[in-house]
């Protein structure tokens, strides 16, 4: 993959506002990014962060690239 620019859209279901929400991707075989902090995402919105980074493919396969998005930090 390389160098990657994700924009990662954060919905708040909940009932209250949420604020400082930071995204992180956890990379199977490479490093562990974070997502710049949404200052506030209020009930029923969607916030975005922007993620950018080095990413390099899995080597068992070269097409594809395993992740897991998690948040980082958040409060309300």
């Amino acid at each position: 993959l390389g160098r990657i620019r994700w924009i990662v859209t954060l919905e708040n279901k909940g009932t209250v506002a949420l604020h400082d929400v930071m995204p992180r991707v956890d990379f199977k075989s490479g490093p562990t990014l974070y997502g710049e902090p949404v200052d506030a995402i209020g009930p029923g919105e969607i916030g975005r962060s922007l993620l950018v980074g080095e990413v390099t493919e899995d080597s068992e396969d070269a097409s594809s690239v395993e992740f897991t998005l998690t948040l980082a930090e958040a409060y309300w």
